[in-house]
């Protein structure tokens, strides 16, 4: 077994990072061009990746929180300067020092949409890599339940045009048609889906 560059240990492949190169930092990331050889010989050349500054001791980089309301789904309308677009996306963002995953999703919910979520309300679904291929940082999946509205809310973050509540139904169209294409989103509702079938499937076998 090796240790990775963000702490975890992983089987041997005979792949590994000979040089790496600083090309671009900012105050949430260090993007490097690396050379990756596999049993010493150079198999790629100026592999781009990305590294979070930001993480929590199990290198958790940030969240992406599913809020739920009589089975509808809420989502913000974001403006993504990569694709000079809006995309209909789940509220999320990075974990600030000394923040919990769950801490920072309840801050990230309120930032985005102006909902309140009490944390014992937050549902864990997963930890994944959104862009394995790309970015080395790893993210919390949450549903938000019994979410409440602020009073009073402040000004949306940056970059933030709408909230919405989408049903699944909805949902499914809008893929079709290509105006949502988020996979976290739809990663969140299968999760989602999947906790609470599990759930019924124990009470219904305790009950045997």
């Amino acid at each position: 077994m090796n240790l990775n560059n963000i702490g975890e240990f992983v089987e041997d492949s005979g792949y590994e990072i000979s040089k790496r190169e600083l090309i671009a930092e900012n105050i949430r990331f260090s993007i490097f061009l690396n050379t990756i050889t596999q049993d010493g010989e150079v198999a790629i050349k100026d592999y781009m990746s990305i590294s979070p500054k930001s993480s929590d001791e199990n290198q958790i980089t940030g969240v992406i929180t599913l809020p739920v309301d009589n089975e509808k789904y809420g989502l913000v309308k974001i403006y993504r300067p990569p694709i000079q677009d809006f995309s209909w996306e789940l509220p999320g963002g990075f974990i600030e020092p000394d923040e919990s995953p769950a801490i920072s999703a309840i801050r990230e919910l309120k930032e985005e949409t102006g909902l309140i979520c009490e944390e014992e309300n937050l549902i864990h679904l997963g930890t994944v890599f959104p862009s394995p291929g790309l970015i080395s940082g790893k993210m919390c999946i949450f549903s938000a339940e019994k979410c409440t509205p602020v009073p009073e809310r402040e000004e949306t973050e940056s970059g933030v045009s709408q909230f919405k509540w989408f049903s699944e139904e909805e949902i499914d169209e809008s893929i079709s048609k290509g105006s949502i294409y988020d996979m976290a989103m739809l990663l969140a509702i299968h999760k989602r889906t999947k906790h609470f079938k599990n759930l019924i499937d124990s009470t219904k076998n305790l009950s045997k």
